[in-house]
């Protein structure tokens, strides 16, 4: 994991005490309550697991070979590409509680996934220039007002592009099946993300295009992108506003017991939760 995101993950109690919320918060929420509640009221760090580490190693890689496109016009070479992934996995391997595939198979796939993003013509997009800084992994932070009392969400974009006059924006996942473009049409995450290059930017929702970048663990590159309306965006800051106010009242039932997500295999508090 890298400085940055470890600083994250450290402050994060501290950031809802502050008003201060990312879609992470949000859909931790809108998961389970009570994951939401172990994890950013009481900052207690998740069991940490081979799926998330392998793909942060990919975001890792990824984001550095955004920076050298920015910087030299031209992405960094599958050899070295790679090279990133497998540093920053073998880094963070001694903190997994939770393994699924052998390490070896998750180096390995990293290879064939890395070498079949390098021949998708998503790997030529270039960060675009935004307040003078190339945006990838671009932040954001924006107020929103929740009864009388205002808050802040904020947040990361791991690419945003900017070919022509529209701004495309994209979103990396390591998944074991590409998300549907009616996944990727009713995304709570990339409705915020729209919002926020809207209000820093000052464009209008129709110039800007959501996606999200799907690096399936069968080595598959998939892309797809859609518009929001302002109808979808509407609807996707009143969600976050009813997350916010049953948090502020302190509501954190457990989640359905049958949902496949409460399990040691899914979530890093069951132990803590309802597997103790």
């Amino acid at each position: 994991m890298t400085k940055k995101k470890e600083n994250d993950y450290k402050s994060r109690a501290g950031d809802i005490r502050e008003r201060k919320w990312t879609y992470s918060a949000v859909s931790a929420y809108l998961r389970c309550p009570k994951y939401f509640e172990l994890t950013y009221i009481d900052g207690v760090r998740a069991s940490l697991s081979s799926d998330l580490v392998e793909g942060i190693s990919h975001h890792h890689a990824l984001d550095e070979d955004n920076i050298t496109k920015y910087k030299k016009g031209k992405p960094t070479t599958a050899k070295k590409h790679y090279e990133c992934f497998a540093d920053n996995f073998s880094t963070e391997k001694k903190n997994i509680k939770v393994w699924g595939d052998k390490e070896n198979t998750i180096i390995n796939r990293g290879k064939l996934i890395i070498n079949s993003y390098k021949v998708n013509d998503i790997s030529n997009v270039v960060p675009a220039k935004i307040n003078n800084k190339p945006a990838n992994e671009y932040f954001f932070k924006f107020p929103i007002e929740v009864g009388r009392e205002t808050y802040f969400i904020q947040g990361f974009i791991d690419l945003v592009s900017l070919p022509k006059k529209s701004f495309n924006l994209y979103d990396y996942k390591v998944t074991k099946a590409a998300k549907s473009q009616t996944f990727v049409n009713g995304s709570l995450q990339l409705s915020i993300y729209t919002i926020a290059i809207m209000k820093n930017t000052l464009t209008k929702a129709s110039n800007v295009n959501a996606g999200i970048i799907s690096m399936v663990k069968n080595s598959m590159i998939d892309v797809k992108t859609g518009h929001r309306n302002m109808k979808q965006l509407a609807w996707s800051m009143g969600v976050v506003k009813e997350v916010i106010k049953a948090a502020e009242k302190g509501i954190f039932p457990m989640c359905n017991p049958e949902n496949y997500l409460c399990s040691d295999k899914y979530c890093g508090h069951w132990k803590r939760c309802r597997g103790k």
